[in-house]
């Protein structure tokens, strides 16, 4: 299938002398905050002029100003080789794609804009070394929804007559060694200061669909693996120091993953 492609040359260019006009510039460093385009500002009052000039609609060149703002953001990120490739006539991200990276911090939208150099582009991932802060807290958000679902299953009665079994208990087994390999590995970390606990959930029962396990436990293996595979990377800096809540959290989930495992693997 082929891969959908965009130009966003145009519209860059229709509307780029607004942003100079404005003196707007982006901060490579910081998150993008989008020039205000409320009534009666200066940037408003602009695009009612070119939209007039233009014959095009004031809402249309609000959003051109808008994408070139993005743009300009990740081209102070990116350097030359983003504005080359954002500027293509067949360029890769989408309008929608652009304004999607543009709401995550300057080390995600990096590591994004490196994968444009290989012809590829995919929004959704979080690839090595792309963490949006701390590494401890991207794990602190990333494990809880796959310790979640382990757990949920670990609690259903025993089954019987389950099609794949074995592939199920080989995906159970894989989980207990990545979660034995990264316990051993965030074991070498010595936390310092106390750090924010986590919030007290409720605890709820959910009944979980038996054929959609070997999806789930592939998901939970999956990002087992891609969070050794990060910890162990060049991308994890050294200054990342858990704080004792870090440490324990994580350390925490990655346990009670491997142990609902275990459990899941004596119902069948």
């Amino acid at each position: 299938m082929k891969t959908p492609t965009f130009t966003h040359k145009s519209e860059y260019e229709t509307v780029k002398s607004i942003l100079s006009e404005l003196r707007w510039t982006s901060v490579p460093d910081e998150m993008l905050k989008l020039p205000s385009v409320a009534k009666r500002t200066r940037l408003r009052m602009l695009c009612d002029s070119t939209a007039a000039k233009c014959g095009k609609p004031v809402e249309h060149i609000i959003e051109c100003v808008q994408l070139a703002a993005r743009i300009d953001h990740l081209i102070a990120i990116g350097g030359e080789s983003a504005r080359e490739h954002l500027l293509l006539k067949n360029c890769i991200i989408s309008a929608d794609d652009i304004a999607k990276l543009c709401r995550r911090m300057p080390p995600f939208i990096a590591v994004k804009l490196k994968d444009l150099e290989t012809g590829s582009f995919n929004g959704d991932s979080n690839p090595t070394g792309a963490f949006d802060t701390n590494g401890w807290g991207e794990l602190r958000t990333r494990l809880p929804k796959f310790r979640s679902t382990l757990q949920h299953y670990a609690r259903q009665a025993s089954v019987t007559d389950l099609p794949d079994v074995e592939k199920l208990r080989a995906l159970l087994s894989s989980i207990e060694a990545e979660c034995g390999t990264l316990i051993a590995f965030i074991g070498k970390f010595t936390p310092v200061g106390i750090g924010k606990p986590r919030a007290v959930k409720p605890a709820t029962v959910r009944t979980m669909k038996w054929s959609k396990a070997a999806m789930k436990f592939s998901q939970a293996l999956g990002v087992l693996h891609k969070t050794n595979r990060d910890m162990k990377s060049e991308h994890w800096k050294a200054e990342w120091i858990p704080t004792v809540a870090d440490f324990q959290i994580v350390r925490s989930d990655v346990r009670v993953m491997s142990e609902a495992a275990k459990q899941i693997s004596s119902l069948f």
